[in-house]
């Protein structure tokens, strides 16, 4: 197994030769967003790739040492998909609206009323990460929330 990293840019992938990608039969991406960590599958070569893993890790007290310093241990509790601010404020706003749905204008209006930018452009391809994501689904022009 080899570990390594991106460069400052991550959009570049990893730094080095191209032929340790390559070569990889498999290739993990770890990504922490506050207390969220999402493992993806980048490349998997003889398995279907490109899906993600997300959890968060709880410490657990398990009792006292001799001394009677804690001991504690960790438990992984997985969690739905990592979402960006926008993408959890959308979630937010359709899942307050979970019996009559909600349209797109009346989040963008939501959103502006909360005073955060509110692009239609942007609004649509976070509803459409959303969907593909299955926490939301589009009955008409009316979104309701999946989770």
């Amino acid at each position: 197994m080899v570990l390594h990293h991106p460069g400052k840019d991550e959009t570049r992938g990893a730094r080095g030769s191209s032929a340790l990608h390559a070569a990889s039969d498999t290739v993990l991406e770890l990504k922490k967003n506050k207390d969220v960590v999402c493992v993806r599958a980048v490349k998997q070569r003889d398995m279907e790739g490109d899906k993600e893993l997300n959890f968060k890790i709880e410490k657990v007290v398990i009792g006292k040492d001799e001394d009677g310093d804690e001991v504690s241990s960790a438990v992984i509790d997985e969690t739905g998909p990592m979402l960006g601010e926008k993408q959890e404020d959308v979630l937010r706003i359709v899942k307050s609206c979970r019996d009559f749905g909600i349209s797109q204008i009346d989040i963008i209006q939501l959103l502006q009323n909360e005073g955060k930018s509110a692009l239609a452009s942007n609004i649509s391809r976070d509803l459409k990460k959303l969907e593909g994501r299955q926490l939301v689904v589009k009955k008409g022009s009316v979104y309701f929330p999946l989770v």
